[in-house]
């Protein structure tokens, strides 16, 4: 891959003895305009500037440089999320904490990582459910909202209606179990033939007890804090509910 941000094509960069034990060579800063830094070059670079930082060493054009690298690395970062590659993900945009959204795809990476089975992550946020409630729209924060039960239950807790006043109530009891109500279309023959309804990545379904066998009753979409998409399994339709009250 070549990101195609950091183009250089004055005569030497001009701070030939300030770059730290001649890594200037290295780097080959001498672009011309048809030549792009690969990502090598990106991460070398890096390096060189932030010992350019430690050296007191940094005029206005190594700044406006350095702003280059740093875009170069985040759009390496943006390609490795979307990759699914959060863990090398995590490390460009560690180095680009200012960055753009940089803070926001460092939380979404710590939060893939705990959801795939880490204990715990680098910015790892205190409220994982507000804060991607506050990203809704951006990557694949609405999935994330609705990708396992804890944080989509504390997302759902209330009731949910759509304008004919069909609803989706879901409530906590005082034990810690939870009380899920209904009157979208839903096939009502369902619950006698199975023992449970289970919520999997965004859809509830029912199941059975030592089988494989499952019938999905609602899978929903987040478009909103406050809105959402249903579609109903057993009529194919989707309906549009709206929070009653606050979050």
């Amino acid at each position: 891959m070549s990101v195609n941000t950091l183009k250089y094509n004055t005569p030497a960069v001009d701070c030939h003895d300030a770059i730290v034990h001649g890594k200037a060579a290295k780097t080959n800063f001498l672009w011309n305009e048809k030549e792009y830094i690969s990502d090598e070059q990106n991460e070398l670079a890096y390096e060189i500037i932030q010992e350019l930082r430690l050296s007191g060493y940094l005029n206005a054009e190594m700044d406006v440089l350095a702003n280059q690298v740093a875009a170069g690395l985040y759009a390496m970062g943006q390609e490795a999320y979307r990759s699914g590659n959060y863990i090398e993900a995590a490390k460009f945009f560690e180095k680009t904490p200012h960055h753009a959204k940089a803070a926001d795809y460092q939380m979404l990476t710590a939060i893939h990582r705990v959801i795939d089975g880490a204990k715990t992550a680098d910015n790892y946020p205190d409220d994982p459910v507000g804060e991607l409630v506050r990203m809704i729209g951006f990557e694949d924060a609405s999935q994330l909202l609705l990708h396992n039960k804890e944080y989509a239950f504390e997302f759902l807790m209330g009731i949910w209606k759509t304008e004919k006043g069909s609803y989706f109530k879901l409530l906590q009891r005082n034990d810690g179990s939870y009380q899920i109500s209904y009157s979208l279309p839903y096939n009502a023959n369902l619950g006698s033939q199975y023992d449970r309804l289970e919520f999997v990545e965004g859809a509830f379904r029912w199941a059975k007890e030592g089988s494989s066998d499952y019938a999905y009753m609602y899978t929903m979409t987040v478009l909103s804090e406050n809105e959402m998409e249903v579609y109903c399994h057993s009529n194919d339709t989707t309906h549009i509910v709206k929070r009653q009250g606050d979050r």
